[in-house]
This record gives C-alpha cells, sequence and structure tokens, in this order.
C-alpha cells in the first residue's frame, strides 16, 4: 500500500492516453489530491517509466479492485484543464460502450490534450515529494527557474527527478487573450477579441417566410421548453435551413446557452463559419482534425470557459467540452461521412447526436433536403418531430430537368456523353455569362483501361479493382491504396496490344471542356485537385467571384455549398452507383441526384436548369431524383426495405475480418463461422427475437492494400439485441489469438 495513501477510500480508474489498447488503469489517490482526483478530472499518472497525462473515468472500490497489483499513485491533478461534467464523461463512457470501444480509445480521440504530438509541454515541481527537502537551496532554486522558465525538452542531468516524481511534464495552456478563428475556416478577416457582439455591424438579419416562421415557431417553443426533444427539419436545397440554424443559435446565446452544429465535411466548415461569424463575432469556435493541435488544445479549454458560444465542426466536434449546451443540430445529416470509418471508434456521430442530446436534456435539430430513410421512418412513426419547408426562400420553381439516354441520341465531337442538347445547353449558359457545373463521382480520365480481345481489366496489384487512367501523371492509379504503375503496351493477361480506355473521369471532363471552350475558365475540383484548406479556399472563392465558367467535380463539390452563379449543372451517369452491393446504393445515388442538382436556381431572378445523362433514365431512383420527389422515393425505398427487413426494421453490424495471405484468411474465417454456429445459441441474447449472422461472404473489396477480407452481417431486431449479441460476440472471440484484424462495425453505414 502507497505511503502517501495508506488507508484508501477509494481507487480512481483512470484512461491513460498513450496506451494503445484504450485500457483503464487503477490508481491510487494520494491524501493532498482527495479533493481534486473525481470523475472527468485530467490528471498525471505514472505509466511504464515516465508520467503521461490521463482521464479519471471512475473512482471503484478497493475491494472491487483485483488481488495482487501493486497500485502506484497519481502524480497530480491538471489544475489547467477544466474537469469534464458529468454528463460530458457519462456521453464518453456511452460511446465506449453502445460501440464496442475500449474507454480509453473513445477519450484519446477526442481530448486533444492526449495526443502524441502537437501539444506543448512544460515541467512542474513537486515540492511535496520527499527528495526536494533533501536538495540544497542552489539546487532547488534551479529547478524552480527550470519549471518557471517553461522548457519543454528535459535536461539529461534533470531525467533523475522526474524518474522521482520531483518533475513532472504537464501542458501548457495559453491564457485565454484573444479568441481568432483560423484563416483557413473563415472567408472574412479576423475579428478582434473582446468584440462585443451587440456593438459589432452585424449581417443583416433576413425576414423569414411563412414556412420558416411556422417551423422557427415549433423549434422556438422546444428551446424554450428546454427538454430533450428531436426534430427532422425536412427543407429543398434554398429552403432557407441555414436562417432556423442562425435563429436557434441566437436564441441559446441570448439565454447563456452554447450551440453545437455538425457538419460532415470539413469543406463546410469555412462557409458556416463565415455565415455564422458575420452574424455573432467572436463567439465562433471551429473543430475538426485539420486544426492544429495547439489551437485545438487552447480552444478545448476555451469552449470549457465560454458558457455561451457556438462550436462548428465534423465528427470529433460532438465532444467539445461545452458547459451549458442549449441545443445539436446536425446539418446535411443524410451524409455518411457523420459515420466514423477509421480508426476506433467507429460512432456515428448523428447518432451519438441524439444520446448526447438525451443526457443534456436539450433540443435535438437534424437537417437535410434528402433525409437519411431511417430519419424520416422515425419522423413518420412519431420518434421525431417532423418539420417541413418545401420552397425556396424566394419561391423559384424547381429548375426544369431533362434526363438522356445517351444511347439513344447522336453523340457530337466524337464524345460518347456528348449529344446537341448538353452542348447547347453548355454553350447557352456560357454565353450568358453564368457557371455550369459537371458532375460526376469518378476522378481519372477513364475508368479503366480494358482488353477489347480477353475483355479482362488491368488490375491493381494491391486490390481486387482496375486501376484508374490518370492522364496527368500519365500512369495507371489506384484510388484505393495509391499504388501506380506504367501504362502498359499490351494487355497483361492475354499479352495482345488491345488495351483501351473505357468510362469517364473528371480528368477527361476538364479536357473536354478546354477544347470545346478553349477561352473559357475551367475548373476541376476533387481529390486529386484540391488537398489543403487553403487550396480549396482559393477555388470557393474563385467559383463566388465568377472567375470561372466551367466547374468539373466529383461528390466533394455537391454538399451544401452555395453558389449563386451557377445557372447549368450537368450530372453524368449517376446509375452507376446503382450497381454496388449495398441496400444503402439507391438512396445514395437518390441523394447525390438531388444534392447535385440543387446547386442550381439559388438566385432570386434566376431559375436554373438541369441535365441528368443515364443509361438506365426508367429506373425509379433516377425518376424520383430527378424531380427531387423525395416522398416517393421513401415510399419506394422503404416497402423494399420491409421486405427484406434492412434497416430501419432491424439493426446492422458488421463483422469483418481480413489478413495479408489469402488461404490464412479463409482458413480462420471458416474457423470463426464454426465457432459462431456451434455456440450461437450462448451468444444470441434473446432466442424469442433472433439475431441473425449472415455470412461469410468475400467483401465488395475482397483484396484491399494487400489484405483479404470477409465478412458478416448480424441483424437483429432492436439496438439493444444488437449491442447484447455483439458484446458478447467480441467478448468470446478476445479470447482467440488470431493473425489478422477483427472488426465489429455497430450501425454499419456499409454492407
Amino acid at each position: 500500500m502507497s505511503a502517501d495513501n495508506p488507508n484508501p477510500e477509494m481507487i480512481a480508474s483512470v484512461s491513460a492516453g498513450k496506451s494503445g489498447n484504450g485500457e483503464i488503469f487503477h490508481y491510487l489517490i494520494p491524501e493532498k489530491l482527495k479533493t481534486q482526483a473525481l470523475p472527468g478530472a485530467f490528471v498525471l499518472v505514472p505509466f511504464g517509466t515516465g508520467i503521461i497525462p490521463g482521464l479519471i473515468t471512475a473512482l471503484t472500490e478497493p475491494d472491487k479492485i483485483p488481488p495482487g497489483i501493486a497500485l502506484k499513485s497519481i502524480t497530480a491533478v491538471i489544475r489547467e484543464i477544466p474537469r469534464l461534467t458529468e454528463k460530458q464523461l457519462n456521453f464518453m463512457l456511452w460511446v465506449a460502450g453502445y460501440y464496442l470501444c475500449p474507454p480509453g480509445k473513445v477519450i484519446a480521440s477526442a481530448v486533444p490534450f492526449f495526443a502524441k504530438t502537437g501539444v506543448s509541454w512544460g515541467y512542474r515541481l513537486n515540492e511535496e515529494q520527499p527528495l526536494f527537502a533533501e536538495l540544497d537551496v542552489s539546487e532547488q532554486r534551479r529547478l524552480k527557474q527550470f519549471c518557471a522558465d517553461g522548457t519543454a525538452k528535459l535536461p539529461s542531468e534533470y531525467r533523475f527527478y522526474e524518474k522521482a516524481g520531483l518533475l513532472y511534464r504537464y501542458p501548457i495552456i495559453a491564457q485565454k487573450k484573444t479568441r481568432l478563428t483560423k484563416d483557413t475556416d473563415k472567408d472574412t478577416a479576423d475579428i478582434p477579441a473582446g468584440t462585443d457582439p451587440d456593438t459589432k455591424t452585424a449581417a443583416a438579419v433576413p425576414a423569414l417566410t411563412e414556412e420558416q416562421q411556422a417551423v422557427w415557431d415549433e423549434l422556438r417553443s422546444a428551446l424554450d421548453n428546454g427538454a430533450f426533444s428531436r426534430f427532422l427539419l425536412f427543407g429543398v436545397t434554398g429552403s432557407g435551413k441555414t436562417e432556423i440554424y442562425l435563429r436557434a443559435a441566437q436564441h441559446c446565446l441570448d439565454r447563456g446557452k452554447s450551440v453545437l452544429i455538425l457538419v460532415p465535411e470539413i469543406s463546410l466548415t469555412p462557409q458556416n463559419i463565415r455565415i455564422f461569424t458575420e452574424r455573432f463575432g467572436d463567439r465562433v469556435y471551429a473543430r475538426h482534425s485539420r486544426i492544429s493541435r495547439t489551437v485545438s488544445a487552447e480552444d478545448w479549454i476555451n469552449i470549457s470557459q465560454d458558457r455561451a458560444c457556438i462550436v462548428i465542426g465534423t465528427r470529433s466536434a460532438l465532444f467539445a467540452p461545452l458547459p451549458s449546451p442549449g441545443v445539436i443540430i446536425i446539418d446535411e445529416e443524410h451524409d455518411p461521412s457523420f459515420k466514423q470509418q477509421e480508426p476506433e471508434p467507429y460512432y456515428s456521430a448523428r447518432d451519438s447526436a441524439v444520446k448526447l442530446a438525451e443526457i443534456c436534456n436539450i433540443p435535438y435539430i437534424a437537417g437535410s433536403a434528402t433525409p437519411a430513410v431511417e430519419s424520416y421512418h422515425n419522423a413518420q412513426t412519431g420518434r421525431f418531430r417532423l418539420l417541413t419547408m418545401a420552397h425556396k426562400v424566394h419561391r423559384q420553381p424547381p429548375p426544369p430537368i431533362t434526363v438522356i439516354n445517351p444511347a439513344e441520341v447522336p453523340e457530337v465531337y466524337g464524345i460518347f456523353y456528348l449529344n446537341e442538347t448538353v452542348l447547347n445547353a453548355l454553350r447557352g449558359n456560357y454565353t450568358a455569362g453564368r457557371q455550369s457545373l459537371l458532375f460526376i463521382n469518378r476522378r481519372g480520365y477513364a475508368r479503366m483501361m480494358i482488353c477489347t480481345e480477353c475483355r479482362k481489366p488491368v488490375y491493381c496489384i494491391n486490390c481486387s479493382i482496375p486501376y484508374t487512367h490518370s492522364r496527368r501523371r500519365d500512369c495507371l492509379e489506384c484510388h484505393h491504396c495509391l499504388h501506380t504503375a506504367p501504362i502498359p503496351d499490351v494487355c497483361p493477361a492475354c499479352s495482345r496490344k488491345t488495351l483501351i480506355n473505357i468510362g469517364l473521369g473528371t480528368e477527361r471532363l476538364e479536357s473536354d471542356m478546354k477544347n470545346i471552350f478553349p477561352k473559357s475558365r475551367v475548373l476541376r475540383l476533387d481529390s486529386d485537385t484540391v488537398n489543403t484548406d487553403k487550396q480549396w479556399k482559393e477555388n470557393i472563392s474563385l467559383i463566388r467571384r465568377g472567375e470561372v465558367d466551367f466547374i468539373v467535380g466529383t461528390q466533394m463539390i455537391t454538399k451544401g455549398h452555395d453558389f449563386p452563379k451557377i445557372g447549368l449543372v450537368v450530372i453524368l451517369f449517376p446509375d452507376l452507383g446503382l450497381n454496388f452491393p449495398d441496400f444503402r446504393a439507391s438512396e445514395r445515388v437518390f441523394q447525390i441526384l438531388v444534392q447535385a442538382a440543387g446547386r442550381t436556381g439559388r438566385r432570386r431572378d434566376k431559375q436554373g436548369e438541369v441535365i441528368v445523362l443515364s443509361y438506365n433514365p426508367a429506373h425509379p431512383v433516377i425518376r424520383y431524383g430527378a424531380t427531387a420527389d423525395y416522398v416517393s422515393f421513401y415510399q419506394h425505398e422503404i416497402a423494399l426495405r420491409e421486405a427484406l427487413q434492412y434497416p430501419p426494421f432491424s439493426r446492422i453490424a458488421l463483422m469483418s475480418y481480413d489478413d495479408d495471405e489469402e488461404g490464412n484468411t479463409y482458413r480462420t474465417v471458416m474457423e470463426l463461422h464454426d465457432m459462431i454456429t456451434r455456440e450461437s445459441l450462448h451468444i444470441i441474447a434473446d432466442k424469442d427475437r433472433r439475431t441473425e449472422f449472415l455470412g461469410p461472404v468475400e467483401s465488395p473489396l475482397y483484396k484491399l492494400r494487400g489484405r483479404f477480407h470477409w465478412q458478416w452481417l448480424i441483424r437483429s431486431p432492436s439496438a439493444t439485441e444488437l449491442v447484447k449479441t455483439c458484446t458478447r460476440l467480441k467478448n468470446r472471440l478476445s479470447g482467440m489469438k488470431l493473425k489478422g484484424r477483427l472488426r465489429i462495425i455497430i450501425d454499419s453505414v456499409r454492407t
């Protein structure tokens, strides 16, 4: 038992920041820290040969700790970092439990101080350590001066003092002198800290339409009530959902409450920061993975001490330490990017936000022009309250939409996708000085190279998918593992010189537009051309200033951006996405169609036009998507989901196994399947409401980055049953020594 805590009352359970597997460790609480070492407190603890930061997750009675374990003591409580509230800590632990993730991994991903790099560190002197009194006065002064200097690097002669617990590292937190939002997240100049929002020049507040007013009246009542409630704001593109979010934010700020707004992509953060900063000044914080660790750590402190602020960000912003939240808003709630894919925790920020709102007893608002089928079903069955805005703010009629099958019309200029209708629309829009957006959800010059003799494509050596031809780089490129290869002269399969390019990508679209309109300004936006926030911001500014005539892009350009000068949108072959083996494929194609079409017709004086090129124009998804008829699409889709018992009529998890040796992968998968089959009655929690294990099957991307993938679909009638079953399954599998990687993803958005 520790000398400085001979009769401990409680043991601290601590998530240690650098513990790779996210385990919880137990530490004694020194007498002098008992009033500070409480759940939610950030502490420094001995770990291995050093001292690292951690977070107290709970206090545990000594008799519940396994006997025979020699416990170490907490070194210090980090006073510079405010303690998490009970609600914040409970939420992180809920995420860990629901998504089957060790608590330490959730906390490490949420808290910037657990980062291995990017956070500034200094040293502090533990004067209560007995060794300090044994030092001569000059050495004591030297150590005090060293700590006061804030030096991050420990001299070799002081390493003994660190091991003895006399010196310990702690994060250096800047005092809140200014509140400047990062340049990468704003399109306007920084606003000086301390600006009084009531005296600064604020953006004019527009009058609400009748639809907006009706929606706002209901939301305002819920905000005044201050209790947990769930809303789905179903508003067409251009209907003014953002103004509703602004009103909700103002309402909360006026009452000393904070606001959390989640967006699916980092690229949407600058636009939202600009809009909210124009209205609210320096109360706005951005949080996403491209913000430096230092700024993220400083903002964490500032947010936790600011009782009335706005946090806008991507998934990780969900863990922002808002002390007094008033509302949670999820914009573009349908977007699958809200689901974390890698690394753990595999959480859905959208779904978890509902739980956070419940814990905080505040309203939850999810908005979209194309809600997720599950979300709309929740509204239809009464779990969510449905708020509808069916018209654009300026009451413009929907843009006329033309659907063309390229196989049925003559091509022009020898370009298979180009016909007179498309060419005339592009030419007319260009002549009128308006912008055209050409959307195809594929990068590169050609989708693949294929042999006209043996009909085999040229496959990536690491993945079970064909290479894409990149003319810019003059090579073949895999968009999954990023491997490149020279363009072959002969077919790798049959050695004939009969290779041709087929398909279309953004690179070829860009080239064709430049050839057809040689004096025009063509801008391509995809992940090959936009790699940094600075590049993205510069390109968006070019579009907004009207310095671009033709915009060629992938899905990144369709998500929530407001480009009022776009007069024509051409959507190329959205039906290709229908071939993907996923029950949500139709939903995603519909959403992309509507979101892409929604980039035009956003000006009061201009209607806009949309052309869709599809080889399957009669498909219900194409028909409903082309007319933005969400209700008809939903009715069609929900009938299929019910017949097949897919969500929302069940809950699913995806269990996958992958390894780098194909034969071993197959044998291990069969062993796992035999175990599941043999012991299923012990794994399945409720035999009356049967949980199904479907599979194993090869994953849609069977070989990926040199690893071979298999998967099972676990389907259960309820979330409770699903988590219970998967928890038992994971516990059973944890005792098996597996060479490869096994994952269980609750509520997977991919199948």
